[in-house]
């Protein structure tokens, strides 16, 4: 008869060779229980006219970080607002011609760390426009002003939705990354590229991957997804 793990470690403690059983108490999650998790969904497309279509985003020139924040998601799909928060600076750079978000130490597990192309939309509302001024002013952060408490997500999920009347539990800021997965697809781009750019797949900066992955590749198949938002700056180019 075999004997399980609990068994022989009760048998050690019963005759000393141990204090105690370590495994006394403890349960195995088999797989029986579903661990129910919050689905997201991504915005519509009435949704997302509503998001980016307000006063808000009418002057690109003005931008900061409120509107940036959610651009930016939107066209990376960003795993999170802490991400996004955490780019630097330096981490919007050029690989292979190509202008890029480094996304190495702004994202914290392996699979999130990746570069995405910029996409040509955020260039065309003047992104390195914004960079250059924050590097005259010497700050080290893509966005100086935010906060610690992340209240560009807390604004978005309480203030910013309701008032446009999105109320539903799924729709939030990780619903951006959502928006990008399925416009990728429907765009026709292969899921070893879409993987690449959304943080399926293993990029390992660290590895030296930069020199064998296509970066170009992922540019053409990004700057084919169109979300059409209500930006002028975007609409005339």
């Amino acid at each position: 008869m075999a004997v399980t793990p609990f068994q022989l470690l009760q048998w050690g403690s019963n005759n000393g060779f141990i204090e105690h059983n370590p495994a006394k108490g403890v349960r195995v999650d088999t797989g029986r229980v579903a661990h129910k998790k919050q689905r997201r969904l991504p915005f519509d497309h009435t949704e997302l006219k509503g998001i980016f279509g307000t006063d808000l985003f009418k002057e690109p020139k003005s931008y900061e970080t409120r509107q940036w924040a959610l651009l930016i998601a939107l066209f990376t799909g960003a795993r999170s607002s802490s991400e996004v928060s955490r780019i630097k600076l330096s981490d919007l750079r050029e690989e292979q011609g190509v202008i890029v978000f480094d996304l190495e130490e702004a994202s914290k597990n392996e699979r999130s760390k990746r570069l995405v192309p910029v996409h040509s939309e955020l260039i065309a509302l003047g992104l390195p426009a914004y960079a250059y001024k924050l590097r005259k002013r010497g700050e080290i952060r893509l966005f100086p002003d935010w906060e610690p408490e992340d209240k560009v997500n807390r604004r978005f999920l309480r203030t910013y939705l309701p008032k446009l009347g999105i109320a539903e539990k799924s729709k939030v800021f990780h619903s951006f990354r959502h928006n990008l997965k399925t416009e990728l697809i429907r765009t026709g781009c292969t899921k070893e590229v879409s993987d690449l750019i959304t943080g399926h797949e293993d990029q390992s900066v660290a590895a030296g991957y930069v020199h064998d992955v296509p970066v170009k590749r992922m540019q053409e198949a990004l700057d084919r997804v169109s979300f059409r938002l209500p930006i002028v700056a975007i609409t005339i180019t």
